[in-house]
């Protein structure tokens, strides 16, 4: 993700990484990127997704590919814009240092005045408008300098004015601030209390009121500021060592403030410090978007975005920043092992370091409450106890630990311990047997190792790699839940084996990766996976089959991919990453696979031969047909990564997948088409309310059916004519068989008959018969492939033909197909080198048959 930053973004996102206890991955903005200033006032999101600043050199659009900027010359009415306002309809109330107010009209990208501001400008040459706020039919604007007070304009222009002097006596500044604090709060509830507060609080000009929520609001006073709770009728002073410049809601239960030079706080609501971001910056805006993405407005450092502000990234003071293993004691308390040889322990939210091997090779960490004890792997096997290292094995070098915290079971290289008795493995094929963990199973133990899973029982040690393929991989983990047995494999994904039943789930089911190092099986229904590429958790329904898999990647705010460990303590994810430790509320995998409906998916644009003026995309002409759509999404979590998946039904159904944000049909056929679009967005899951769109392209007039009817109308009139004063006049039969020759020739139609020959259904082909011979009940069909024999009689066959003007009956035993005739005179007729009899009944009918 840092390709694109320069470097300066860089070392100041890792120097964030080394301040404190708990950090944040920031990703930062500046001018650099397209921002029109870096002293940033405010920031919003408006109605379609766009994120807008405010600043002192104008206003920036950014649509998480690009930033744009407006100046005066696009609408402006000034270049410092102090802060927004959004309006029931959609549009943005901006307020600027010179006190005009203008609208941006986020459907057009346009900007305009607002209607009265010739009222505001004895205001605004001689006070500062602190805000601004549009009710339903009215404006009120709260301004201080050397006057403070507000002013209400209604829609239909008319003016209350109300002035408060700083040098009047104390009856009329409590008068005035208690009249000011009930418009800005928009209440007439709790008169008595704020009468109390505006005595108590509210005498001079350099006091500021915010309101929060419903229940409360904040009194500013330079540094300090108080905390009204109009509810319960109480508040409380909270002291800061900077100036606070703004604050306001940051969710249902905190607030923040932003302070000068002293970052921004958020605080709970009862007065407690929850986060402190950016320590360092004047913090001008909190702003949640609508992935839960956090921005944050400074006055000198632009915009700082946090993907994921509820992933903290712990400091510890270790020299190495890969964590390697977690675990647990009887106490919650967290106890982490460092690849460099270093051991920790998490206590009172403060890392106190255990010990520190000499020889800096990694040490893994796993807690055994059945014996209250606490191994250690590193070069050989350790217990921690009060403080210091007790060596259990120094032969051969020990890889893992059994992670059951309810068995006493150890493992080292081709070694496992159980209650004082060694158990060797044998070497595979001049490779040492390394066990990578192992798992009580019924009469016995499984083993994961580097050539995969064997099984211990009876004092025998059984290759299970030959009993399934999929055991035939290095596996460094099994966890066991009941009578299921889930093992951590690289290569085939997660393996679970539940009593006779054995299968994997892999990239091909949807896990992010086959190669998997630790399961944190929570529960028969719900295990967490570490993996190169992420964290993945599995939710499982009753039946194994059915699942779902969600991830948790550096896309979704995680600082880094390879996940070695996993721990959770009360409700908390701890993952292990060779970037640290980092831990998250475990609800959050949940919240954040939810499809986010608002990703503002649109078709923008679409071009029909390089063209965007066509009112009816169903009506187009059969030369329109080279077609492109030009589409956006807003997702600032996965910014240029966003997938989108289309298809063109009509010509093709099944989804196709891209990351660009266009698609061109080139040469379409004539037809009627739909083509539709969805998005993920920022989730893991593909968003189905997605948008359709219907194409019609028509087909030349030579190829509708009109055309065709009318040219072979055409034709037949015709010819009709020709031989109707040349030659039908003379034989109207002549004239019969002619025009059926000719419909015959343009339609160019097949026909079928079904026989039955010994027992078998025969689709035949009519045009193919020459002719039939009755011998009593059964009749000979003689065709260009060969000779059917059925038990038909001939008359009953002649009425079945479907084109039976095709066919004449020549003689009593004879039915011929009149386009088959080669020779004919009185008494035969030849077809296919036979002669045919001809009765004498019949002697007229092969006079009119025209050869064709």
């Amino acid at each position: 993700m840092f390709k694109d930053l320069p470097l300066i973004k860089i070392l100041f996102l890792f120097y964030n990484f080394i301040l404190g206890a708990q950090n944040y991955l920031y990703q930062n903005y500046t001018t650099a990127d397209g921002l029109s200033s870096s002293e940033v006032y405010d920031i919003t999101q408006d109605k379609n997704g766009y994120i807008w600043f405010a600043t002192d050199r104008g206003l920036t659009k950014y649509d998480g590919y690009e930033f744009k900027r407006y100046s005066t010359k696009d609408g402006l009415q000034d270049l410092v814009i102090l802060n927004f306002q959004e309006q029931e309809d959609g549009t943005i109330l901006c307020v600027t240092f010179n006190g005009k107010l203008f609208f941006i009209d986020p459907n057009t990208n346009s900007f305009y005045p607002y209607k009265h501001n010739h009222l505001l400008n004895d205001i605004s040459t001689t006070n500062n408008i602190l805000s601004a706020i549009k009710h339903k039919n009215y404006l009120i604007v709260n301004y201080r300098y050397q006057f403070g007070g507000f002013i209400k304009i209604y829609d239909d222009g008319k003016v209350e004015k109300k002035i408060f002097d700083c040098g009047s006596d104390d009856s009329t500044k409590l008068e005035y601030n208690y009249q000011l604090l009930k418009e800005i709060l928009n209440t007439e509830k709790n008169t008595i209390f704020l009468r109390e507060i505006a005595s108590k609080f509210l005498t001079n000009c350099n006091i500021k009121i915010k309101k929060i929520n419903e229940n409360y609001f904040l009194i500013i006073e330079q540094e300090n500021f108080y905390l009204i709770n109009c509810r319960e009728k109480k508040y409380k002073l909270i002291k800061n060592n900077r100036i606070v410049a703004t604050t306001n809601t940051f969710d249902d239960n905190h607030f923040w403030v932003g302070l000068n030079y002293g970052g921004g706080k958020v605080f709970s609501y009862d007065g407690k410090l929850k986060y402190h971001f950016l320590p360092n910056n004047t913090v001008t805006k909190f702003f949640k978007d609508h992935e839960g993405g956090l921005w944050l407005g400074t006055t000198e450092s632009g915009v700082f975005y946090i993907k994921n502000p509820k992933v903290i990234t712990h400091e510890i003071p270790s020299t190495c920043k890969d964590v390697l293993s977690l675990t647990k004691n009887n106490k919650n308390e967290l106890l982490i092992g460092f690849d460099n040889g270093e051991l920790f322990k998490r206590k009172q939210n403060k890392f106190i370091k255990l010990w520190e091997f000499s020889h800096n090779t990694p040490a893994r960490v796993q807690y055994n409450a059945k014996t209250d004890r606490l191994f250690v792997q590193s070069n050989h096997l350790y217990e921690l106890k009060n403080n210091k290292i007790d060596t259990l094995y120094t032969e051969g070098y020990a890889v893992a630990l059994s992670d059951n915290q309810n068995e006493n079971q150890l493992t080292k290289n081709r070694v496992f311990y159980k209650d004082g008795d060694d158990y060797t493995i044998p070497p595979s094929k001049g490779r040492r047997q390394r066990i990578g963990d192992i798992e009580f199973a019924e009469k016995g133990y499984y083993l994961g190792t580097l050539m995969g899973l064997y099984q211990f029982k009876k004092d025998s040690l059984y290759n299970l790699r030959t009993k399934n393929p999929l055991f035939n991989c290095r596996i460094d983990d099994i966890d066991k839940i009941g009578t299921r047995y889930f093992l951590a494999s690289l290569g085939n994904g997660v393996i679970i084996k539940d009593k006779d039943s054995v299968y994997s789930i892999n990239t091909t089911n949807g896990l992010s990766s086959n190669i998997t190092t630790q399961i944190y099986a929570k529960n028969t229904h719900e295990i967490y996976i570490a993996t190169n590429n992420g964290l993945n958790k599995i939710n499982f329904d009753n039946d194994l089959n059915s699942y779902n898999i969600f991830h948790f990647t550096t896309k979704d705010g995680l600082p880094g991919n390879q996940i070695n460990d996993i721990e959770i303590i009360n409700d908390s994810l701890w993952i292990a990453t060779k970037n640290g430790l980092h831990s998250f509320p475990e609800s959050l995998l949940d919240v954040k696979n939810k499809s986010t409906l608002k990703d503002w998916l649109q078709i923008k644009e679409i071009l029909i031969n390089n063209e965007t003026d066509f009112n009816n995309l169903e009506d187009l002409r059969h030369y329109e047909n080279s077609v492109e759509f030009k589409f956006s999404a807003i997702s600032f979590k996965k910014e240029d990564h966003i997938l989108f998946r289309y298809r063109l039904l009509g010509l093709e159904s099944e989804w196709n997948i891209t990351e660009n944000r266009s698609v061109k049909y080139p040469d379409l056929l004539p037809g009627n088409y739909t083509f539709e679009l969805q998005t993920k967005g920022g989730n893991d899951i593909w968003n189905t309310d997605g948008i359709c769109t219907n194409i019609g392209i028509a087909h030349p007039f030579w190829q509708t059916w009109w055309f065709y009817g009318s040219i072979s109308l055409i034709i037949v009139l015709v010819i009709y004519s020709f031989f109707k004063f040349k030659i039908l006049l003379y034989n109207e039969d002549v004239s019969r068989e002619l025009m059926f020759f000719i419909l015959k020739k343009i339609t160019g139609k097949k026909e079928y008959i079904i026989i039955k020959e010994s027992g078998v259904e025969i689709k035949l082909d009519t045009s193919k018969i020459y002719y039939a011979k009755s011998a009593g009940n059964y009749l000979e069909i003689i065709t260009t492939e060969k000779t059917y024999v059925v038990r038909v009689k001939i008359g009953d066959f002649e009425k079945q033909l479907p084109d039976d003007e095709s066919f004449l009956r020549v003689h009593r035993s004879y039915l011929i197909r009149k386009d088959k005739i080669e020779k004919k005179n009185a008494k035969w007729v030849q077809i296919n080198g036979e002669e045919i009899p001809v009765s004498r009944n019949n002697k007229s009918k092969i006079d009119e048959v025209l050869f064709y």
